[in-house]
């Protein structure tokens, strides 16, 4: 799904869901009446049994399968979230560490750290744009990285407590630092693109297969398939949503940043070293 994937992210979700559930169901019908018409309905009112049998197994095996990749992509999800509530974590920590340094030292280190977190939340909306490759990942809020690194960088510790301040302060940086990274990297998503192949053929065989089951109406052979296409786009769909984690309305949030952003409005001006406004 190379050139899917991004066609699918650019639509609107619900008409994402449409689509995703409406292919499905017309492939289901598709397969099931093309493998229907090969064979004779005598033929499989005769073999009910063993097609029954084989079907059931079928479709066991499909849902373990579908189970393992809906775990796998929500593993995926989870860390997304969790880099994005490290790094605002470790953001949050740097700002409290450097409040051991002179005033006007944790205060150019408190700035450029609002700063940061203020472009994150402008830039949010815009990671949408990393999963269907319309912006690179590294292009977000790099200046104002470079800025938080050299202000941590350049404080001048000038006794031991200070010394002992600025490498945690370097410790915590690093872990701000990979958890941007791994945020960064997860908003491109498509983990799944190599198990799509997989999926698909596994449907196909199951709506095939259903093609071979008879029932008494074709009102209920119909009904039928559509219930099972339908679970089967369903799923599909949330595979393909948890796949990009930042887009669409299951997404990992902002509010850890905006949880900074308010942190540092309130924490600013009750610096006991800086005179009150």
């Amino acid at each position: 799904m190379p050139r899917v994937r991004p066609f699918l992210l650019s639509l609107p979700e619900r008409l994402q869901i449409a689509v995703i559930i409406g292919a499905t169901v017309t492939a289901a019908f598709a397969v099931a009446v093309a493998t229907r018409a090969l064979f004779d309905v005598n033929q499989l009112v005769a073999n009910i049994g063993l097609t029954t049998a084989v079907y059931e197994v079928l479709g066991t095996i499909y849902a373990i399968l579908l189970a393992f990749v809906v775990s796998g992509i929500w593993q995926n999800f989870s860390g997304a979230v969790a880099s994005v509530q490290a790094e605002a974590g470790a953001l949050l920590g740097l700002i409290h560490i450097v409040d051991a340094f002179p005033s006007e030292q944790s205060k150019q280190v408190r700035s450029v750290a609002y700063t940061y977190a203020m472009e994150v939340i402008a830039e949010w909306q815009v990671l949408a744009g990393v999963a269907r490759g319309a912006i690179q990942p590294t292009d977000l809020s790099y200046e104002a990285t470079v800025a938080l690194i050299r202000a941590v960088q350049f404080l001048e510790p000038v006794n031991a407590r200070e010394t002992a301040v600025f490498e945690q302060a370097l410790i915590v940086l690093n872990a701000w630092l990979d958890a941007r990274r791994k945020r960064l990297q997860s908003a491109g998503g498509g983990s799944a693109a190599a198990l799509w192949p997989l999926l698909l053929a596994g449907a196909i065989v199951l709506f095939a297969f259903h093609g071979l089951f008879v029932a008494r109406s074709i009102e209920v052979w119909s009904a039928l398939l559509l219930g099972l296409s339908s679970v089967v786009g369903l799923a599909f769909y949330l595979i393909f949503s948890l796949d990009s984690p930042f887009t669409g309305s299951l997404s990992a949030h902002v509010g850890p940043f905006q949880w900074v952003v308010i942190s540092c409005q309130r924490e600013m001006p009750r610096r006991p070293s800086e005179p009150e406004a």
